[in-house]
């Protein structure tokens, strides 16, 4: 099932590791497609079969898989928090499939794609944790947004500039202020996952929750705020 999903998802060819059981060394009990006896069996006739039903529905596994939502998946960000931790418990990579796997379970593909891809075809695109602001990606969202399209941003967002450096100045998001309606006014590293009650407001008034690993006291501009923070001292800033 593992492998008709994988070809249904897009893939182009599929190997199995491994055809054939080691007899010597370390991998001696990795077993194969055909064990060290060389004996055909179950898993053999399975395999085969997979690629005789693949064979049959060609045309359609290699028709273009056209998604609306893509996750840009930034190597320059996942090196800077690699390079400088922000919190014991922020995982750039999880964060991400987070994202994924709200959209998987709804049955809605997903492209994730490097930060220098173009992106204009999409419906939604998702920047999470993208910490490196570059000017010609800001223009790229800029432009994607006034075509209509949707981007969801995370904290985190546009604090270094391209040479991993806080640039002097400048208020978070960097550059994307006026884009996101809000400024981040203070910043709190956390190392907890539950580290703090919010309450919702608007279409989900009485809606409470937690939250936890980091967080980012916002000041909004004209953007919809939708929870607030409710343990003392922070009552006054949404959520971020």
């Amino acid at each position: 099932m593992w492998s008709y999903q994988s070809m249904a998802h897009g893939a182009d060819s599929l190997m199995y590791f491994r055809y054939r059981g080691a007899t010597k060394g370390a991998e001696q009990f990795c077993y194969g497609v055909i064990d060290a006896d060389n004996v055909k069996r179950r898993k053999f006739y399975e395999v085969q079969s997979f690629f005789r039903d693949m064979k049959k529905y060609e045309e359609a596994m290699e028709a273009p898989v056209k998604n609306e939502v893509a996750i840009v998946y930034d190597y320059d960000s996942l090196a800077s928090f690699r390079i400088r931790r922000q919190s014991i418990l922020l995982d750039p990579a999880a964060e991400m499939q987070k994202f994924y796997k709200a959209f998987y379970d709804q049955n809605v593909g997903v492209d994730v794609i490097p930060e220098d891809r173009e992106f204009f075809s999409y419906k939604v695109v998702i920047l999470p944790q993208m910490i490196i602001t570059k000017p010609e990606m800001k223009e790229k969202v800029e432009a994607f947004v006034k075509n209509g399209g949707t981007v969801i941003v995370t904290y985190r967002h546009a604090v270094k500039d391209a040479d991993n450096n806080v640039p002097f100045g400048e208020t978070l998001p960097v550059h994307y202020n006026a884009l996101a309606g809000l400024n981040v006014e203070e910043t709190e590293s956390l190392q907890d996952y539950d580290a703090f009650p919010v309450v919702g407001s608007g279409v989900f008034e009485g809606v409470e929750g937690t939250g936890g690993i980091f967080r980012d006291m916002i000041q909004v501009q004209d953007a919809e705020v939708l929870f607030h923070y409710a343990d003392a001292f922070y009552p006054l800033f949404c959520v971020g």
